[in-house]
């Protein structure tokens, strides 16, 4: 009886550990969703800037955009560098988990036999 007990308390401990192994891949989402929902903005800033007729201006108004364009791509290139190894990182946590699980029921599956003898 404490044999399948301590089972189902693994099994729910590996669906934990699942969704913790999965949350940084979620929360990355959202933060790439945040990005491209911020791409036309920069897009548009981009176009107004571009139309200014006074020279002085345009010219600070320029130097500003560059800045903006830099943040904004470097800000973007990092959230896909980021997502790149979350998901390599994720895609290793399964693997494990898998065989994790696989030695488990191995194990059960031999233990249960020695232990049902001995209680």
């Amino acid at each position: 009886m404490k044999f399948s007990s301590c089972s189902v308390q693994f099994t729910v401990l590996a669906h934990v550990d699942s969704y913790l192994h999965y949350r940084p891949l979620l929360l990355l989402q959202v933060l790439q969703a945040d990005i491209d929902t911020h791409e036309p903005s920069v897009k548009s800033v981009n176009r107004s800037g571009a139309t200014l007729s006074d020279p002085g201006v345009a010219a600070a108004v320029h130097r500003k955009l560059r800045d903006l364009n830099a943040r904004y791509d470097a800000v973007a290139e990092r959230c896909r560098e980021r997502g790149d190894d979350i998901k390599s990182v994720t895609r290793k946590l399964r693997d494990f988990n898998e065989s994790a699980g696989a030695l488990q029921q191995w194990l059960v599956s031999t233990l249960y036999p020695v232990l049902s003898c001995c209680l």
